[in-house]
């Protein structure tokens, strides 16, 4: 996973993966792919789960799921957590706001964490924002 040039079959392989474990939780898959890009972590921290043990693939995979379905009810509890997005093809689709991104963004990977001596945590948010909307508008070439 560490090449930054995926190979499309082992792309497809693992999309297919986050695909089902994103609708087990009603997940958008985009996003659960979108902090897979980000993280971009070797074997046991794939998406970069650290606080709960989860040494493998399908382990970090589903605490990713909870996480992010934990966070989505509360975030929507007070707030507005998606919004409409046009893709290249003009057509809209269902997204996550970027306020949700930042504000899980600040739980997952926070900018004070002991184990980000690198600071990369400050550009998570901005990372998977990216991935998030770019993996969707692949699917609606304009």
């Amino acid at each position: 996973m560490r090449n930054p040039e995926w190979t499309p079959a082992v792309w497809q392989d693992e999309a297919a993966l986050i695909k089902i474990a994103a609708a087990k939780y009603g997940l958008d898959w985009h996003f659960i792919a979108a902090i897979r890009k980000a993280e971009d972590g070797g074997p046991g921290r794939e998406f970069g789960v650290l606080s709960v043990k989860a040494p493998t693939y399908g382990a970090q995979l589903e605490v990713c799921c909870q996480t992010v379905r934990h966070r989505l009810v509360e975030y929507d509890r007070d707030h507005q957590a998606l919004d409409l997005h046009e893709t290249p093809d003009g057509k809209q689709t269902v997204t996550y706001t970027p306020e949700f991104i930042s504000w899980f963004g600040a739980i997952w990977a926070p900018n004070t964490a002991p184990n980000d001596a690198g600071r990369l945590n400050r550009n998570w948010s901005r990372n998977v924002g990216y991935w998030y909307l770019h993996l969707i508008d692949l699917e609606h070439p304009g």
